[in-house]
């Protein structure tokens, strides 16, 4: 283990003539090096740069500003709070929420060549529990938030490997004896066990953007863009000590971790996270430990991220893993409110509204402290008139005596130089408005006070309400495809990584099915958004289903594409219909017929039968006709042939019997 002052030792000639092809392998000493100071370089800029603006955020979207006096007094003035950036961030965040998630599911997986409209459907079914199980709606909505409020959202994928050991109660039923010992029934009995549990599954975590450190000349707001990506962690021991039951990685004992603990190494991110507490009064330091268990106390750790590498640096002095990125990408996503060409930070809606905000807390402020000085108007007295001070101060019933009133006393004119601040303020507003394109009629269904030329027609609320929606479905478009989109295909690609080996069982439209390994491994699928523009499609294809699905089942047609050895695929036509609607459990709509309707189906129609039953009656009818004239035909000739027989032998009978009669 090196000490923490060997890490900023600069690079040997040797090390910087030298330039490892990302094949080859970094010894712990140099990649300790590069990680603590590529680290140093990014803390450094994005000190300089941003550090004070995400603290100057923090108190906009709080609304703080320090308590005003008047001058020369402890008398406290109008410092009533303005939540300008507050009330356009929340009024923007639910907007994307629900266009991201509107459908369900809220993503599609499209086949590529090779691969069957079954397989990315059950691709689809499989991610969407996954990201179910990786609590997607939280980590997304913050990532948006901290888009909105700091200008960059950051959230990281990673794979989860873990078998846990649970205890479980399991109950059976044993025998239970009466006093004499014969049978009389059964008894619950429960059984403590240990059952273990394997998570083999993605993982979403939402990364404050005060934690991450990028490559200063990263010219995109993409971090797979970067040449590197630092994330600061703060792990507690016990996490840290985990790790040890990886072979990859080499943890210190114990008693180092604890004392790298009890002297973490600081950062100027901790201090960017004290702003936001401060801002609400409170007092916090993020690098204080909170508990007594000393397996909680934590350590800094350094994630280092590269196309090639990936690096864990314990307290910027010990190198705790060095290898090749697994993943074979840079895990993080990043969403900017309004990106800068040529730059990784971009501004947030506390950047383009800092300035109206103090706008109207100075005029609304001043507003009420005018109006405070016309009800309590200071009073002018003449002076050595005998009256003391606190009997001066105005209050019901109050009197007070003089020689002179007119003379001893009188209150000055008080100007009403503030009577145009609700204007002023309403101007601010709608300044406001036009920037972040939440208007009030996006948010509210109404327009603005005063209103506008536009506002005296259906069509004209219509275009301004179209307005304000594309200005929110260009933030979802650019959400969905730099960061959900790649994050879903990486995702899946992850799987493909590290697929189960006993298949998993996936719960679809269909009902719960098996999916074997082979097809994640061999599906090759791309995830696209249903909320982005590109999905608005499915519009146009409710429109034209009916006519395409009379088209495709005409008889003609399909006799034509059975003459080419070529049929239509009805299943899947419905689950294109039913995908294009939104509707998600649709295994009571199409199901297999039972055995009962098969053979029900199997009958011909009934008039079919009928005609059968006539021809059946027919043919009977005519059979006992046939045989019927068959008897009678045989009775005929039977008849003939016994009189033909008669014929040939009646003259030998009177021929003999003449004979015996003359004898």
């Amino acid at each position: 283990m090196l000490e923490a002052a060997q890490a900023t030792v600069p690079l040997t000639p040797g090390e910087e003539q030298k330039i490892p092809l990302p094949s080859q392998d970094w010894s712990d000493d140099f990649a300790l090096k590069i990680v603590v100071q590529d680290f140093q370089r990014a803390e450094a800029f994005r000190t300089m740069n941003h550090d004070a603006r995400w603290r100057a955020h923090d108190m906009l979207y709080e609304a703080w500003n320090q308590q005003l006096y008047w001058e020369g007094t402890n008398v406290p003035r109008s410092s009533v709070p303005v939540f300008l950036a507050f009330e356009q961030i929340e009024s923007i965040l639910p907007k994307l929420l629900s266009a991201i998630f509107a459908d369900n599911p809220w993503f599609l997986a499209d086949p590529m060549p090779g691969t069957s409209a079954e397989e990315a459907r059950a691709a689809r079914d499989l991610v969407l529990a996954q990201m179910d199980q990786a609590r997607a709606r939280e980590v997304f909505r913050r990532w948006l938030k901290s888009g909105l409020i700091y200008g960059n959202g950051i959230m990281e994928l990673s794979w989860l490997q873990r078998e846990t050991k649970r205890k479980r109660y399991h109950a059976h039923y044993e025998p239970r004896p009466d006093a004499m010992g014969a049978f009389a029934g059964f008894e619950r009995v429960m059984d403590l066990r240990t059952i273990t549990e394997i998570e083999n599954r993605p993982e979403l975590k939402w990364c404050s953007i005060k934690d991450i450190y990028v490559d200063p000349n990263c010219p995109s707001p993409s971090p797979q863009e970067a040449r590197y990506i630092i994330k600061r962690v703060l792990a507690d021991v016990d996490a840290i000590d985990r790790l040890r039951a990886n072979e990859e990685f080499s943890i210190p004992s114990r008693e180092i971790l604890h004392e790298m603990a009890r002297h973490k190494s600081q950062a100027q991110g901790d201090i960017t996270k004290m702003a936001g507490e401060t801002a609400r009064g409170g007092n916090w330091n993020p690098s204080i430990d909170q508990t007594a268990d000393p397996g909680g106390k934590r350590l800094e750790m350094l994630c280092y991220w590269s196309e090639d590498r990936c690096v864990y640096v314990l307290d910027r002095r010990h190198c705790a893993y060095n290898h090749a990125n697994p993943y074979g990408f840079v895990p993080f996503y990043n969403f900017p409110y309004a990106d800068m060409l040529d730059r990784f930070y971009a501004m947030g809606i506390c950047d383009v509204l800092e300035g109206e905000q103090h706008l109207q807390f100075s005029i609304q402020n001043a507003r009420i402290d005018e109006l405070a000085l016309n009800i309590h108007r200071p009073m002018v007295k003449r002076r050595g008139l005998p009256v003391p001070n606190y009997m001066l101060r105005q209050r019901p019933g109050q009197v007070l005596e003089a020689d002179n009133p007119k003379e001893d006393f009188f209150f000055p004119e008080m100007p009403n130089v503030t009577s145009q601040a609700f204007i002023e303020i309403q101007a601010s507003e709608n300044r406001a408005q036009k920037v972040t394109g939440v208007t009030d009629l996006a948010v509210l269904g109404t327009p603005s006070t005063g209103g506008n030329s536009a506002s005296r027609t259906a069509t004209g609320v219509g275009i301004q309400a179209q307005a304000s929606t594309s200005r929110l479905q260009y933030l979802v478009e650019n959400a969905e495809s730099l960061g959900i989109e790649p994050m879903l295909n990486h995702v899946w690609w992850l799987n493909q990584l590290y697929p189960p080996l006993g298949g998993i069982t996936v719960k679809g439209e269909q009902g719960q099915y098996n999916l074997s390994p082979d097809v994640i491994i061999n599906s090759n699928v791309k995830f696209a958004m249903r909320a982005s523009a590109k999905m608005q499609s499915k519009m146009a294809l409710l429109q034209v289903f009916p006519l395409v699905f009379q088209s495709l089942s005409n008889p003609l047609f399909m006799q034509q594409l059975s003459s080419q050895g070529l049929t239509i695929n009805f299943i899947e036509l419905m689950n294109m219909l039913l995908d294009t609607t939104g509707y998600r459990l649709r295994a009571d709509l199409i199901r297999k017929l039972t055995p009962e309707e098969q053979q029900k189906q199997q009958q011909p129609p009934a008039e079919a039968m009928l005609r059968m039953q006539m021809q059946r009656e027919r043919l009977k009818g005519e059979a006992e006709r046939q045989q019927q004239k068959l008897t009678a035909d045989r009775e005929m000739a039977d008849e003939d042939r016994q009189a033909e027989m008669m014929k040939a032998i009646l003259p030998h009978a009177l021929t003999s019997l003449g004979e015996e009669e003359s004898s």
